[in-house]
């Protein structure tokens, strides 16, 4: 365990704390006020880390001094950092010292991982967003799209950002496209699909939504390129056919922001069915760090 005393005026300035020879693990930071709370103004925390870059310590972008007034200001997150930043910015009404302590828990791998002896338990983000609740998904069929006909779903976000993880579309169909545009115009029609959640213990409430069979005045922009499935044979003789992003080919997905999902059945004959299923994460992602 490492510690590292802080004493800083309580003004308007940027300062940099020295850790003891560098540091990894957990930190925690604890701030006082020695002679009153200030009336306004933020703090910022930031790590500076090996690469010569600064981290924003985990929910310190901002952090209001107000609340000196009644509680110490508390800050943790898992680094390997030089030193910290701290800037003050629009303070006012500050008198005295900022002062605390930023206590390091130290980072270590059990006994025998390096010599093979012990295993360590990973997961993906999925499994993680999963217990954490913040998986969702979505699945839809259409039992018949007419040859030459185009489907349209409109997937909506609201405040978060959201990752896409996978996509599938199977169908039996001899020729089928998918793409994707950004900020469909003229959204009309269609039907609201349900948004589930994997997780049915502490879900987080979803912040999309999605409309099925919308009909549009303007695609938007199109990101990517079609992705086709084709099948040897119409009618149902086809093999059933899928199409995924591949591994570590996320999408982000802004926040407050509108995409249309175009299913198009190139088959100008026969009509096909087909079932689409998408899932994502929402929330801010892990990197960059903000």
């Amino acid at each position: 365990m490492g510690l590292t005393l802080i004493s800083i005026s309580l003004a308007n300035g940027v300062t940099s704390v020295p850790l003891n020879s560098g540091a990894i693990g957990q930190f925690e930071i604890t701030l006082n006020d020695s002679a009153g709370a200030p009336s306004a103004g933020t703090l910022k925390i930031e790590g500076l880390n090996w690469s010569g870059n600064y981290d924003t310590i985990e929910g310190a972008s901002a952090i209001p001094l107000t609340i000196l007034a009644s509680a110490p200001i508390l800050a943790s997150d898992y680094g390997h950092f030089q030193s910290l930043r701290l800037t003050l910015s629009g303070v006012v009404g500050g008198v005295g010292l900022l002062y605390g302590a930023v206590v390091v828990q130290a980072a270590s791998l059990p006994d025998y991982v390096a010599t093979g002896g012990r295993a360590l338990n990973v997961q993906t983000y999925t499994e993680s967003n999963t217990k954490f609740g913040t998986q969702f998904y979505f699945q839809t069929t259409q039992a018949s799209v007419a040859g030459g006909a185009t489907y349209n779903m409109v997937f909506t976000t609201g405040a978060k950002p959201v990752l896409i993880k996978q996509r599938t579309l199977y169908t039996n169909g001899t020729n089928f496209s998918l793409q994707l545009f950004k900020t469909p115009t003229g959204v009309s029609g269609g039907t609201a699909i349900a948004v589930q959640n994997y997780n049915d213990i502490n879900p987080v409430a979803t912040t999309v939504s999605v409309l099925g069979g919308a009909t549009v005045t303007g695609n938007g922009t199109a990101w990517g390129d079609k992705a086709h499935i084709w099948n040897a044979s119409a009618n149902g003789q086809g093999q059933q056919s899928g199409s995924g992003l591949p591994p570590g080919a996320d999408r982000i997905l802004g926040p407050s922001k509108s995409y249309l999902i175009q299913l198009i059945n190139n088959d100008l004959v026969n009509a096909a069915p087909f079932d689409y299923f998408l899932t994502w994460f929402e929330g801010q992602p892990d990197l960059p760090r903000q």
